[in-house]
């Protein structure tokens, strides 16, 4: 269940193995990653970065919540858009 007032949300479970996600308060480091896994969500442009299973898995996520987010509050976009981060990250 989603953590603000959005009627229906349909927001998913992110499959991953890396453990619990941190605290709010706790930034996540910056590191130099050699060879993403796949629940990794890669930035770039073209079909390596569009083929990487965790940006498939992120794209999945993203969709699922469209038809809920085009018809909500700025506030409530923005507390969707934190809770997908948030599942990627856990």
């Amino acid at each position: 269940p989603a953590d603000y007032d959005i009627p229906t949300s349909p927001v998913t479970s992110y499959r991953s193995t890396r453990g619990a996600a941190p605290n709010e308060e706790e930034p996540r480091p910056a590191t130099d990653i050699e060879k993403p896994h796949s629940n990794d969500v890669l930035c770039g442009r073209g079909g390596s970065s569009n083929r990487h299973l965790g940006n498939m898995h992120f794209r999945e996520l993203v969709a699922a919540n469209k038809k809920t987010y085009v018809g909500l509050t700025k506030k409530q976009k923005m507390l969707v858009a934190r809770n997908i981060v948030e599942m990627v990250h856990s």
